[in-house]
């Protein structure tokens, strides 16, 4: 009977240690928020109209690489970052891609943004 006093004993110390889900003792996912946008092609021949090409989108933060994703021929990409500062970087497009920096906020949002590209 003692045997089983200090299981129950135990369990019941242990079971309070845990907290209830989404205390302040339980896991919390951080703040993310979604950086999305469009690959732009400018410039070219004469009449030429603005592309949306195909290519990779690379995130990095702090000289880190965090994310690449290839993007399709509309030129669409998305990203779900934690709180911080960015560097979005386009390749493997015809042209010069300027590198766009980023900040995603520490509360929960959506940024809209335009990696432009120069036609050769």
């Amino acid at each position: 009977m003692a045997s089983f006093r200090l299981a129950l004993a135990v369990v019941l110390t242990l079971s309070g240690c845990a907290g209830p889900a989404g205390s302040a003792h339980g896991t919390t996912a951080p703040p993310s928020g979604v950086v999305r946008g469009t690959i732009v092609q400018v410039g070219g021949p004469f009449g030429a109209e603005p592309g949306h090409p195909a290519g990779a989108v690379t995130v990095t933060r702090a000289g880190r690489r965090i994310a690449e994703q290839k993007v399709a021929e509309d030129g669409e990409f998305r990203f779900t970052l934690g709180p911080g500062s960015y560097r979005l970087t386009v390749k493997g497009v015809d042209g010069d891609c300027a590198p766009t920096d980023v900040t995603v906020p520490a509360t929960a949002g959506d940024q809209a943004i335009e990696l432009t590209c120069q036609r050769k």
